[in-house]
Order: C-alpha cells, then structure tokens, then sequence
C-alpha cells in the first residue's frame, strides 16, 4: 500500500507499477515500438504499443519487405490494455499520416504543405465516399522546382510512394515562368456534400482549388494519381459514419 511514511519505498513501488510509454516511433512499427492511430473518443489520438506482427513477438522484428496486405499486428492501447488485431499495411499508414501531421505543427507549414482537419459528419464521409467512388475524383498539383522537392517528400511520407513529374497529374513548372502553385480536385459534382466544401467551387461545380482538401484526402487514404482504393479510405473512416461513406461510393 503506498503512502506507508517510507518515501523511498513508495518511490520504488511507483516506478514498477506505472511504466511509461515510449514516445510514438518515427518509422515503422516495429514489435515493442509505440503507435498511435484515432481511435480515441471523438476520433481523438490514442497511442497503442506493438506486441507481435505475424505472430512474432521479438523486439524490434519488422518485414524486411514492404508491409503485404495479408500482414497482421497485434497492438495493445496503452489507456485501457485492450488488444487488438489489425492489417499491418492499413496501421503502419495511419501511424505514418499523424506522425506527419504532428511534424509539420512543430514548424510553420507554408500554405501548398497544409492539411485541413476532416470533420467527420454524416455528409462528409457520404462526399468522401463519393470522391472514392461514383465521383470519380482526379487530382492536379502544378508547382514551382523550388517546393517540388518537398511536395514529393510529404507525399512519401504519408503514402510510402515516390511521386514523379507526370503530364495531367504532377507539373513542375520553372521558376519565374507564367505558370505558378495549382492544386485542383475535380470530380463529377453533386449536392450531397458540405457546404464548407461546396461553397469553395469557385470555378464551377465539381472542381475546388485547394491544397489543405488535397493533403486531407491523402491522409485518409486517397492516392494523387488513381484508380483510387475505396477499402483502403473506408480504413479510415470512423464506424458511425461508415454507411454514409458506403452510400456516397454507390452514389445513391
């Protein structure tokens, strides 16, 4: 029983029962390592130590391949000691999109590298699934060769993939020339979206110009150049609104 008068002896036993978590790993989940994903209450961060991935729990084992989609890790949230069972692949991912996140709050995030917070309404995750689905979303990212290099860098970083100059999808202009910074999402327009969103179609209905949308969207699992995944966004979008996002990828 602590608080016997033996300070010392508090101490110690306060030292072994309460361990403190190792802050979230910056690269992949090895066994032991700290992850976080949003599962919390209201989507907040909840961070989970890894305790085996495909049934090897030795610490620090990772695949030395690229993670498969048949990968599995078992994690164990550090609030409450439940454990859990997931697909390596899709966890290393959202592991990879906050660690991202929390990066770029740490120094000032020039406009073309920001991502806007998703709030998950019933209507949002009907647009997303959308975008993922009968909405046929494309992207178009045009910059200067001076922020290319860090444009390619956030996108591997919250992907794993490298992305190149590539006609339609990925323009580097050269500095000085008329072109400039261009972020367009285009996707067959509709009503069911919300207004946040559809009041920035500035151009014309299913187009919106804006990197922070751009960036969200990658960070939940959408990809720049498609076809897109609709299982891999689904992943991301929390359970109380999963219906909605199945019925705007049918686009019913």
């Amino acid at each position: 029983m602590l608080g016997t008068g033996d300070v010392l002896g508090d101490l110690l036993k306060i030292a072994v029962t309460v361990k403190k978590a190792a802050e979230p790993v910056k690269g992949n989940l090895s066994v032991g390592s700290t992850g976080i994903d949003h599962s919390g209450a209201n989507f907040a961060d909840r961070e989970y130590t890894v305790l085996s991935i495909n049934s090897i729990d030795r610490q620090g084992f990772y695949p030395t391949s690229k993670p498969q989609d048949g990968d599995r890790i078992i994690v164990q949230y550090l609030d409450n000691g439940e454990k859990k069972t997931y697909g390596l692949k899709t966890k290393q991912e959202q592991h990879n999109s906050i660690m991202a996140g929390r990066a770029a709050q740490t120094k000032k995030i020039p406009g073309f590298l920001s991502v806007d917070k998703i709030d998950w309404t019933a209507e949002m995750a009907y647009f997303l699934g959308w975008l993922a689905g009968a909405g046929s979303v494309h992207f178009y990212v045009e910059t200067y060769e001076s922020n290319a290099d860090r444009i390619i860098d956030q996108y591997h970083v919250m992907t794993g993939v490298i992305m190149s100059a590539k006609k339609g999808v990925f323009n580097i202009a050269p500095e000085g020339s008329k072109y400039g910074s261009k972020c367009e999402i285009t996707f067959k327009p509709t009503d069911k979206m919300p207004d946040s969103l559809a009041s920035q179609q500035d151009q014309r209905a299913g187009l919106i110009s804006r990197y922070g949308l751009f960036w969200a969207l990658i960070e939940h699992g959408f990809l720049w150049e498609g076809p897109q995944q609709p299982a891999k966004v689904r992943a991301f979008i929390p359970q109380s609104v999963q219906a909605d996002f199945d019925r705007g990828l049918a686009g019913q």
